[in-house]
């Protein structure tokens, strides 16, 4: 069928375009034929070797070997000419359109010319490795959905595949609740690692080393890492992290930022078999480039509409979000697919588009259900993987956390969280902020670092790339331990150095720690008053601040609201229980953050609106999560029904690592806890 399509549209463009020339009927076949043998048999071998310089150009070198394909049948095969390598390489754009575009009008899925082209060839070659019957894994974390959302999805249609698994019995959908923070890097450390202690946000100070930690920065990661891990992750014993923040002590970690520095960079056969296939190369080209424009009608649609609340979704944004829906996605599904059919037992991904989406345009709405639809999708086509692979796979679907929508912080009262504090210290000491977005960043420095990592002119390329991005990304490379991306309100100058009496505001969505620079260890209430007299006071009691958390030398942890206190240790309120609207594990959740080591000074919540459910963001994102309110905290896993379910609530990402565990265990994928060998 192929082939027949290729010819016919090989003879079109004969018609109509004069350097390519047929003889005869029997050459344009001949030509078909050979063009798909030498993509079959000699299109590999060239990619194998420039593989680094593929992934730099995001697959726009496989185009080009495609056309050198086109060009070497038309120098070998008499009645067959091109003219030169620009018509060429045009004549591969032409048929990739077409198939792209037949695809489209007959709904095809793009697996079948990956299956075509890599599995099965993956399937000759590896089969024979493995002859297990034990079921392995494949955990896919949806980044960012709730499970109140997820059970829409299912509702309204946005999610077909998990549907028909729910309402056909297969699977079983449980809640689990995200104690604080309610963000990527401590839920990863809980679920892949079994401890997420001292991570207080998405990035923190520490004062000890005079230290800013950003999760997605591969060397903070590496360190987070190394501080959680005991060696015995979800992933230990043969399996593979695919796209995550941290490794989970996997055997074979790709895309994954806390190991991106510890290997020489990127491997061939990581990214063979995605770039292998120039029609999914150009597929993945042409939807990154649907892709942005549906971003700008949809950024338009909400400001014709003046929906509110909304943020302004201006670049580089888009850029973002083409890497995070199409290029990252399908790269990371293909490296699933690829582990699959090597019958790697345990299986770990994140997919990130639906998260990014909701951070800009809010978590409930329509752009982002149709990023849950995409996800849903590709977990479709993992699961139809699976009936295939030479082993037999499970597929368990979780998300990390929620997001809670909301006009921010500085939309609502005209200043940022930093420049309040400011304000209400006179001015005195300098306040630096680390508010900007890092976390969308955070999936192209992925690649990037990963690719710079190595030797070689490729791994230059990507260094000098990264050098050369400007102050607007957090450079992935940069490992020293300076805090090069925090800021002085209201000048708001990068890469301010921190001295001795500075004030830190370090925020993670609708929670921010605050750090006392110049007070020794963990400032008390007492210690701040002295140095800033009613500070902590008029932050409790601004419309904007739902909490404040803060160690009190004589009361020990307490939570102040605008109308009252809360005592953490023996749970006595005065005046209004400032944790009322939160939720009924905001105390526990409270007190287990106030025990970290990295914790702030102080730590602030903003407002929970409760009509809406909404909060105010400290960063520019119309959705967030990694504090409290709303959706945020409402995480979900969905899994076999055949599994056990849990006996108890999940309650913190250390206790759905449990339940994973006991799941390996089951299947003869674990040892015992004592042994831990499987």
């Amino acid at each position: 069928m192929t082939w027949l399509i290729d010819a016919l549209a090989l003879a079109a463009a004969a018609w109509v375009a004069e350097p390519i020339r047929f003889h005869e009927p029997l050459s344009l076949l001949a030509a078909v034929v050979l063009i798909s043998l030498a993509n079959a048999l000699v299109r590999p071998i060239v990619v194998r070797f420039v593989i680094r310089y593929a992934v730099l150009t995001f697959g726009l070198l496989s185009l080009l070997i495609n056309g050198l394909m086109i060009g070497l049948v038309a120098t070998v095969l008499p009645g067959f000419e091109v003219g030169s390598f620009l018509v060429a390489f045009l004549v591969s754009l032409y048929l990739a359109v077409v198939n792209l575009l037949l695809g489209l009008v007959l709904d095809l899925d793009w697996s079948d010319s990956y299956y075509r082209q890599v599995v099965l060839e993956l399937v000759r070659r590896e089969r024979h490795r493995t002859g297990e019957t034990r079921p392995g894994v494949v955990f896919v974390q949806v980044d960012g959905l709730s499970e109140p959302l997820l059970r829409f999805a299912i509702r309204t249609g946005n999610a077909s595949h998990l549907s028909s698994w729910v309402r056909g019995g297969s699977h079983r959908i449980a809640r689990w609740d995200v104690l604080l923070p309610s963000q990527t890097s401590a839920s990863q450390a809980g679920i892949l690692h079994g401890n997420n202690d001292d991570i207080p946000a998405f990035r923190w100070f520490e004062k000890s080393s005079g230290r800013l930690l950003v999760s997605n920065r591969p060397a903070d990661a590496a360190e987070i890492e190394r501080r959680v891990s005991s060696g015995a992750g979800l992933l230990v014993h043969g399996g593979s992290s695919v796209t995550n923040l941290l490794s989970g002590d996997a055997s074979r970690s790709v895309l994954t930022n806390s190991t991106l520095l510890g290997v020489r960079g990127v491997r061939s056969r990581d990214f063979f078999g995605f770039f292998a296939d120039p029609s999914t190369v150009f597929r993945t080209l042409a939807l990154s480039v649907m892709e942005l424009l549906r971003e700008f009608n949809e950024a338009r649609r909400q400001r014709l509409r003046e929906l509110e609340p909304r943020i302004a979704r201006a670049w580089p944004f888009p850029m973002l979000r083409v890497a995070a829906c199409v290029l990252l996605r399908d790269v990371s599904v293909g490296l699933v697919l690829e582990d699959m059919y090597r019958g790697v037992p345990v299986i770990y991904v994140d997919l990130v588009g639906y998260d990014e989406v909701a951070h800009h345009a809010g978590p409930e709405r329509p752009e982002s259900l149709d990023a849950v639809a995409e996800v849903d999708r590709q977990i479709g086509i993992i699961a139809r993987a699976a009936g295939s692979a030479p082993r037999p796979y499970h597929v368990v679907v979780l998300s990390d956390h929620g997001q809670s929508q909301g006009a921010t912080f500085r939309q609502r009262f005209g200043r940022t969280l930093d420049e309040l504090v400011r304000e209400l210290m006179a001015g005195e000491p300098e306040v630096l902020a680390a508010t900007s977005d890092v976390e969308g960043w955070g999936h192209v420095n992925t690649v990037l670092t990963q690719m710079a990592g190595g030797e070689g002119r490729g791994a230059r390329m990507a260094r000098r790339r990264l050098r050369t991005r400007g102050e607007d990304a957090p450079d992935a490379l940069d490992q020293t331990p300076g805090p090069v991306d925090l800021e002085a309100a209201p000048a708001r100058q990068a890469g301010r150095e921190v001295g001795d009496q500075d004030v830190v505001v370090a925020a993670s969505g609708n929670l921010a720690n605050v750090y006392f620079t110049g007070l020794p260890g963990r400032a008390t209430w007492e210690a701040i008053g002295v140095a800033h007299p009613g500070l902590v006071e008029a932050l409790a009691s601004h419309p904007g601040v739902g909490l404040v958390l803060v160690r009190s030398e004589r009361d020990g942890p307490v939570v102040l609201g605008g109308g009252g206190m809360r005592r953490l240790g023996d749970g006595h309120v005065t005046g209004t229980d400032p944790l009322v609207a939160f939720g009924p594990l905001a105390e526990a959740s409270l007190r287990r953050l106030d025990g970290f080591s990295t914790v702030g000074d102080l730590v602030v919540v903003s407002l929970l609106d409760p009509l809406t459910s909404e909060v105010a963001a400290f960063e520019e994102l119309v959705g967030s999560h990694g504090g409290l309110g709303g959706a945020q905290t409402e995480a979900f896993i969905l899994f076999p029904s055949s599994f056990p379910a849990p006996e108890q609530p999940i309650v913190g990402a250390p206790a759905l690592h449990g339940v994973l565990v006991g799941w390996l265990r089951d299947l003869g994928l674990r040892g015992t806890a004592t042994g831990e060998r499987a």
